[in-house]
């Protein structure tokens, strides 16, 4: 499975936040299964880019992001069925991050966590992941306290080269890693569901030079004409705005 970590794009901000969409469209041209809605995702052209997508892959996480009502605007976790096993995924975001969120609010990681993990059991999965979006110490300390997860995803990209830290007697931790610059291969394998799982992570650097692979050339000008064709439009929307200015000046 392709799963990416959360914060694809760069900004929430007008100016900014409208090309998350743009990358999300190339991400689901790529083949991803799985993609976490972090701190820099949620810009409302994302909001509306989500409530209109039809279709059915890659699956969104959006964790403990809720309207102000309390009810989560998405998926906070699934369970995915892969090689004939389940595998249960849940997101969740530092309380730490609220201001992030203009219109929504962020309920306790602890809650979306715990909600999962019942669906889990009852649904008897074969592997738990948590994606957790915070700094590495809150992350480990998070974790600490739980069950049953095989496998922490850290989400929060903090510009440092990505590692894996696998440890006897204690969840397998992959991340934080800056954005785009490597890739984590996550191999898992269990003989039974009681006995625990063994985890082998290696991390590909992929530089710079990936921008000139072959294999990329066709998504990167999908995003460039997106990128192009948007700005476009922004730029006329920005003239019809200004001339109904005009307009009602008198000018």
């Amino acid at each position: 499975m392709i799963i990416d970590g959360g914060d694809t794009g760069e900004s929430t901000s007008e100016r900014r936040g409208w090309i998350t969409p743009l990358m999300w469209d190339v991400m689901s041209a790529m083949g991803y299964d799985l993609i976490n809605v972090g701190k820099r995702d949620f810009a409302d052209t994302a909001a509306v880019w989500l409530q209109e997508r039809k279709e059915k892959k890659p699956l969104f996480l959006t964790g403990n992001i809720a309207d102000s009502t309390g009810k989560y605007i998405g998926e906070p976790y699934f369970i995915l069925e892969h090689n004939g096993m389940k595998i249960g995924v849940v997101a969740a975001l530092s309380l730490n991050y609220r201001n992030y969120f203009r219109q929504q609010v962020l309920r306790a990681p602890v809650e979306v966590i715990s909600d999962a993990q019942k669906e889990f059991r009852k649904e008897k999965v074969d592997f738990q992941f948590l994606i957790y979006m915070g700094r590495k110490k809150e992350s480990i300390d998070v974790i600490s306290t739980l069950e049953d997860f095989d496998l922490l995803l850290i989400g929060n990209s903090d510009g440092k080269p990505m590692e894996a830290q696998i440890n006897d007697g204690q969840v397998p931790i992959v991340g934080p890693g800056d954005r785009c610059r490597e890739l984590a291969v996550v191999t898992m394998t269990r003989e039974k569901r009681e006995h625990p799982a063994t985890v082998t992570c290696d991390i590909v650097p992929l530089g710079d030079g990936f921008s000139d692979s072959p294999k990329w050339l066709p998504f990167d000008k999908i995003f460039k004409d997106k990128l192009a064709a948007d700005a476009r439009a922004q730029h006329l929307r920005n003239q019809q705005l200004q001339n109904e200015a005009k307009a009602k000046s008198g000018n």
